[in-house]
């Protein structure tokens, strides 16, 4: 999980792989990462580990994970293509990255763009779902779907949106 926060996913994540899987969590905090674990240790999860690190350059082996989630890390990011990149390098093949993200029905106005409020809502940053899409092929990924498309407390501005989104790495030829 990028950008797991206080653990909450990595909870439920934990719980789904049983205690024969082992799930990871990572955030750019130092803070949350002492919050995550105090948080999952608490209710006894012993089948996760919470790193500090960023999301452009993740400290995993190639072809790690089957599975990579997050939660809004896109938009926070300055370099959206580093991450693909990244979560698309650390994907075995077959591996699928699912992922909840704000998109937009269009590009933001500047002004918007560069109001800090904006950013706070994940929205200063957030790119066109046609684009953000498109980018997710260029770096590689396979049947990119959005599964879902929604509006919560951050999609506050009209062109925003909550995207669900699921792609793909292929399988080696």
């Amino acid at each position: 999980d990028l950008g797991c926060g206080a653990g909450l996913d990595i909870y439920f994540y934990a719980a789904a792989v049983g205690e024969n899987g082992k799930v990871y969590g990572l955030d750019i905090s130092e803070d949350m990462v002492n919050k995550a674990k105090a948080n999952l240790g608490a209710v006894g999860t012993k089948n996760a580990e919470i790193k500090c690190g960023q999301s452009d350059n993740l400290a995993f082996q190639d072809n790690f994970f089957s599975v990579v989630a997050s939660n809004g890390i896109y938009n926070l990011s300055p370099d959206k293509e580093a991450v693909m990149k990244e979560v698309f390098r650390v994907l075995k093949p077959g591996g699928r990255t699912v992922f909840c993200e704000i998109v937009l029905k269009e590009r933001l106005p500047e002004d918007a763009r560069k109001n800090i409020d904006d950013w706070f809502r994940c929205i200063g940053g957030a790119l066109p779902e046609k684009e953000f899409l498109t980018l997710m092929e260029e770096v590689g990924f396979k049947n990119t779907e959005v599964i879902s498309r929604v509006r919560n407390a951050r999609t506050g501005h009209p062109v925003a949106i909550c995207a669900n989104i699921r792609a793909y790495k292929p399988n080696l030829p």
